[in-house]
């Protein structure tokens, strides 16, 4: 016998508001956690994608302001912003609660099926749906998160938990 959630119907919109709404809850340990650092663990070379904690935090923000542009203001930019237009925690934390500001709007618009044209930052156009950058910008957030576990235990440090099911529990809150 098959189960299903009670009244589930539900809509992309919906999808990705929780998906979005995900993403905000995971990401903002990793910003605590970030911040717990002191300037030379925050900054050391790890060796993974984008070297320290600084320069994964900043990528994964810095794509989120590359795509946020493209989506607002048909903007092609061609290089994402890293640590040197984030140079330190406070610029990330202003360009991370800016950025989620202006998602939060896109996923208010409910404009979620226009069709975006850009060139990406090798000067290649295409054109994409709304949602599909969104939905590839959660997948960007969930790979990024996973390479700042191996950052923050690199570290010595204890990452956050971060997946849907987490966050499902929590804002259920349920106890696990």
């Amino acid at each position: 016998m098959e189960e299903r959630e009670a009244g589930l119907d539900l809509n992309r919109a919906q999808v990705l508001g929780d998906l979005w709404r995900h993403h905000w809850w995971s990401f903002e340990p990793f910003l605590r956690a970030a911040d717990s650092l002191d300037e030379e663990e925050f900054k050391r070379d790890l060796g993974l994608s984008y070297g320290s904690v600084h320069g994964i935090i900043a990528h994964l923000i810095g794509a989120e302001m590359v795509w946020l542009k493209r989506v607002l203001d048909g903007e092609s930019v061609m290089k994402v912003p890293g640590v040197e237009e984030l140079p330190d925690f406070a610029a990330i934390e202003r360009a991370w609660r800016e950025t989620s500001d202006g998602w939060r709007h896109v996923l208010e618009n409910e404009d979620l099926g226009r069709v975006i044209h850009y060139r990406n930052t090798k000067g290649q156009a295409f054109s994409d749906p709304v949602w599909r950058v969104m939905a590839h910008l959660v997948d960007h957030s969930a790979t990024y998160r996973g390479i700042l576990i191996s950052a923050l235990r690199l570290l010595g440090r204890t990452p956050p938990a971060s997946g849907v099911i987490m966050y499902t529990r929590a804002i259920n809150d349920l106890r696990f």
